[in-house]
């Protein structure tokens, strides 16, 4: 019997021998269904992270397309109001001309008018003064050097009437 086991051992080695390879192929099972699992959960976590990235830009694409969208609205709607507004620009700017040619005129002929008088009232002065810085402000700049010399003609007037003195020497006649 030497060269042959009891059978008990040799029932001990095949169970310990089929113990320890289905441990093994269990081991290596797990192992491998434990990297197929992680490996689904990462495609899994990209595919959600891709989805959410997508999602991510559609709403932004579709946030700028509702704001191209606004955009176009309200300059759509704001062509009529500028148009509108261009004109009342082009219509105070001819309003400005013509108060500007007609503060020039007045001035001209109230000038004119303390002149033939040969004397300019503290009133007047004062009217014609605020006449000649309206004058100004609003731009009126296109006559400087004759608006510039009524100014000055205003300003050497006396400021009241010359009193013409009388004669006292009349003849007295009695009869």
């Amino acid at each position: 019997m030497s060269g042959y086991l009891p059978a008990w051992v040799i029932t001990l080695i095949t169970l310990a021998g089929s113990t320890i390879i289905t441990t093994v192929v269990g081991l290596l099972i797990k192992h491998y269904f434990d990297k197929y699992i992680a490996r689904k959960e990462k495609e899994a976590a990209e595919a959600k992270a891709k989805e959410e990235e997508l999602k991510r830009l559609q709403e932004e694409k579709l946030r700028e397309e509702r704001k191209q969208d606004t955009l176009a609205i309200v300059r759509s709607e704001l062509d009529p109001v500028k148009c509108s507004l261009k004109k009342i620009v082009d219509v105070t700017e001819l309003n400005v001309e013509g108060t500007v040619t007609l503060l020039r005129e007045e001035m001209k002929h109230s000038r004119d008018t303390y002149i033939a008088k040969g004397f300019i009232s503290a009133t007047e002065d004062a009217a014609w003064h605020e006449l000649y810085t309206t004058y100004k402000k609003l731009g009126g700049n296109h006559f400087k050097e004759y608006v510039d010399a009524w100014r000055e003609d205003i300003d050497s007037l006396p400021r009241e009437p010359v009193k013409k003195t009388r004669s006292k020497s009349k003849s007295k006649t009695t009869d």
